[in-house]
C-alpha cells in the first residue's frame, strides 16, 4: 500500500509522513517512507526566481525509483510527496517559460505521460492544507508565500484535472493529522483510540 502525502512546500508533509510511519511501525506494520527527493538532486534546482526543468524531471524519476525501492521492502510506504507534487513545480516552470527548448517540450510530454500512469500506483492521497503563517527559513526551501500559494494552486488544479480524490488534512497538531490519515486507511493503532 502506498500513501501519498501531497501539497505545496512548507506545510508539514515530512513531519506528518514521519508521524504516520512511526504509528504504523508501533502497530507492528512493516512501514517505510520515501524521502523528499529535491534535497538529493545533483542538478541545481529551480526556485521562484530561477527555473530548471531538467532538475524537476530528475526529481520525478527519482521519486518513482524511491517508491519502487521502498515498496519492495515494506508493506506500507508513506510517500513524502508524490509525482503529482513535483509535476506542480514542473508545470509552474513551463507555464512561465515562453521559449522552451525542443528537448524540454519532449520532456514535458514524457513527464505528463509518466505521471499520469504512475498516479494509479497510489492507494490513498492526503492533501496537506497550506497555512497563511510565515514560512520558516531552513536554508533550503523558498520562504516566498506567493510562490507557495502559486504551487498550491497548481497542485489543486492538477488534482482536479487528473481526478485525484484526496483526504484533506486540516491545520492541526501533528498527532491529530496523523490520526486522520490512519483512520482513513483503517489502520489506527488500538492504543491511539483509547
Amino acid at each position: 500500500m502506498k500513501l501519498a502525502i501531497i501539497g505545496t512546500h512548507g506545510t508539514g508533509k515530512t513531519s506528518l509522513a514521519h508521524a504516520v510511519m512511526s504509528a504504523l511501525k508501533e502497530a507492528g506494520i512493516n512501514a517505510g517512507m520515501t524521502q523528499e527527493q529535491v534535497r538529493n538532486c545533483p542538478i541545481k534546482i529551480g526556485t521562484e526566481n530561477e527555473k530548471n526543468v531538467k532538475a524537476e524531471l530528475w526529481i520525478i524519476c527519482r521519486q518513482i525509483a524511491d517508491e519502487v525501492e521502498k515498496s519492495a521492502a515494506h508493506d506500507v510506504v508513506v510517500c513524502d510527496r508524490s509525482v503529482l507534487d513535483t509535476l506542480a513545480y514542473y508545470t509552474w516552470m513551463l507555464e512561465r517559460d515562453s521559449k522552451l527548448a525542443e528537448s524540454d517540450v519532449v520532456a514535458d510530454r514524457a513527464a505528463h505521460k509518466l505521471v499520469d500512469e504512475w498516479l494509479s500506483s497510489y492507494n490513498h492521497f492526503f492533501y496537506v492544507q497550506r497555512s497563511e503563517s510565515t514560512l520558516v527559513p531552513d536554508g533550503f526551501r523558498s520562504t516566498s508565500p506567493e510562490w507557495q500559494r502559486e504551487i498550491d494552486d497548481i497542485v489543486l488544479r492538477l488534482m482536479r484535472e487528473k481526478g485525484i480524490a484526496a483526504v484533506t488534512i486540516p491545520l492541526a497538531p501533528n498527532h491529530k493529522r496523523a490520526e486522520i490519515v490512519l483512520n482513513a486507511i483503517r489502520m489506527l493503532p488500538a492504543k491511539a483510540t483509547a
